[in-house]
């Protein structure tokens, strides 16, 4: 009788310590802008980075997307982390047009730097 008593409550231990995922929520609002580049070729922060999420996933993206919206043939590139270290070759190639998304939970929380071929280019980005 102690053997099954000692089973019943490690197993209730171990249903009690589960975790609960994570829901993002709904109805988050969307916040559309437009980062003009400031100088070409030269990489500026378009998103700082979100702290990291607690158990509630406060201040955690849920979704993301960054476009190329020049009206030109020029290219634009983004760099996901630190903006002092982002180049043209270690970048997402965004050509007109394009875009980069991602939706929840592969949504990063770095800091993201972007840049276009000229001064003026512009870079649409929208996040929930």
């Amino acid at each position: 009788m102690k053997r099954f008593a000692w089973i019943v409550g490690l197993s209730l231990l171990a249903w009690g310590a589960k975790a609960q995922p994570y829901v993002p929520p709904v109805n988050t609002p969307t916040t559309n802008s437009s980062v003009t580049i400031t100088t070409g070729s030269t990489f500026q922060t378009i998103l700082t980075a979100v702290p990291t999420p607690g158990p509630t996933g406060a201040g955690q993206r849920h979704s993301l997307t960054i476009q190329n919206n020049n009206v030109t043939a020029d290219n634009c590139w983004i760099f996901i982390g630190a903006t002092g270290s982002a180049t043209k070759p270690t970048s997402i190639l965004l050509p007109q047009g394009a875009s980069y998304t991602r939706y929840f939970p592969f949504i990063p929380s770095d800091n993201i730097a972007g840049t276009c071929a000229t001064t003026g280019d512009s870079i649409y980005v929208d996040t929930q």
